[in-house]
């Protein structure tokens, strides 16, 4: 009973990081899909591997900054998401009409949106979840 008691902890503690694992390495899975017949399922090893690096890194420096688990898990994978959906949104937005018409560019006004979501993503973390 003990060792289930354990096990359950030890799980308890790893799975929260599962959101931004996935977050990290679908975008690597979308393009491997939009392209299987050219490439072979070898190749996405390397591009998944950076990913996760990548996720691990980024979970490991809003560690330091939270010191909680969860809340860099949380907020962790809300940065890997804003990461990863930069260009696809940027390419979206700049074939509409919207992106001659404004003071800023896209890709500055863009930046400074995520800019935003992360720090009040930060904020509420301070804020409320302490």
């Amino acid at each position: 009973m003990k060792r289930q008691g354990f096990f359950l902890k030890y799980i308890k503690g790893k799975i929260i990081w599962l959101p931004p694992i996935l977050f990290s390495i679908i975008p690597t899975l979308a393009v491997y899909v939009h392209n299987i017949n050219l490439i072979g399922p070898e190749r996405m090893l390397v591009p998944i591997l950076y990913s996760i690096a990548f996720m691990i890194l980024s979970g490991r420096v809003a560690y330091a900054i939270f010191k909680s688990e969860e809340k860099a898990s949380v907020f962790t994978a809300v940065w890997v998401i804003l990461f990863f959906s930069f260009g696809y949104i940027l390419l979206v937005l700049g074939e509409t009409k919207l992106s001659g018409s404004l003071p800023l560019s896209l890709n500055k006004l863009l930046f400074g949106t995520y800019g935003i979501i992360l720090l009040l993503t930060m904020c509420g973390f301070f804020l409320r979840l302490n």
